[in-house]
């Protein structure tokens, strides 16, 4: 009984010691906090202004706009010409067609 006691509150006491060891002391370079505080700084003044292409300024030209509840190919993917489950859909959407 003493021993399973001891078990217990052993691992109780590494675990809960562990997440403290492992956890980073310094994860941001003060560089780095300075510039993204600047960029906040920045968004937040065109933002007040009602600048919309300050506000836009720091965006890429490139960039995909990625819904969470879309898959990656979208609808393409339901009908797509190498789909291993194309006959499974298309009993499920019929309307989409092959």
């Amino acid at each position: 009984m003493k021993t399973r006691l001891l078990f217990i509150i052993a691992g109780s006491i590494i675990g809960l010691a562990l997440p403290v060891v492992a956890q980073e002391q310094n994860a941001v370079d003060p560089e780095v906090r300075q510039q993204i505080e600047a960029a906040h700084m920045k968004f937040d003044e065109a933002y007040n202004r009602s600048d919309a292409a300050g506000c836009t300024a720091d965006y890429t030209q490139d960039a995909i706009e990625v819904w969470s509840w879309e898959t990656a190919g979208g609808a393409a993917s339901i009908i797509g010409p190498n789909d291993s489950l194309a006959p499974v859909r298309q009993n499920v959407y019929p309307s989409l067609g092959s």
